[in-house]
């Protein structure tokens, strides 16, 4: 799900061709809930199956497990053009915190620092994302987050210099 936030009815449509019968189970990743099971019949020509679904809210998953199982081991089935309507609920957190910081900062700040491109690629650090600085001056010895708005990559010196707002 990207780090984006999806709850709420959604439907998922899916294409089955089948000799037999076809469970289709929509579950919460790592052995949650089941969202869906249903057993589907299609006969010899393509049918197309549209089913309503309810993702609950919740911070205690973050994908979801789609399974198609046959009812006997002879069937012979295919799948195609499986699709899903999702709608965003809540916001990504990239605009939650700039919400924040265009909210709550009566004073925005702007630095540019060096940094090496393996840190940069070990903590996956480029525009858009937050970073938070923390220094005993300019009076962020709590931390303060901040957008990256910019970057500039030395690849002699292997040092990335990033520009960051907040």
């Amino acid at each position: 799900m990207n780090g984006q936030v999806f709850a709420g009815e959604t439907e998922l449509q899916v294409t089955v061709k089948a000799t037999d019968s076809v469970v289709v189970r929509v579950e919460i990743h790592g052995g949650g809930a089941t969202l869906l099971e249903q057993t589907v019949t299609a006969g010899s020509s393509d049918e197309t199956f549209l089913f309503h679904i309810t993702i609950p809210s919740s911070d205690e998953f973050n994908s979801l497990d789609l399974t198609f199982e046959t009812t006997s081991s002879a069937t012979n089935f295919t799948i195609a053009n499986v699709s899903w309507r999702l709608e965003q609920q809540g916001m990504s957190p990239r605009d939650e915190c700039i919400r924040r910081l265009e909210k709550e900062s009566s004073f925005i700040e702007r630095y540019n620092l060096d940094v090496t491109q393996e840190f940069c690629r070990k903590y996956g650090i480029g525009p858009g994302k937050i970073v938070t600085l923390k220094d005993d001056r300019f009076g962020l010895q709590d931390g303060k987050d901040f957008l990256v708005i910019g970057v500039d990559q030395d690849g002699d010196e292997l040092i990335t210099t990033l520009d960051v707002w907040g």
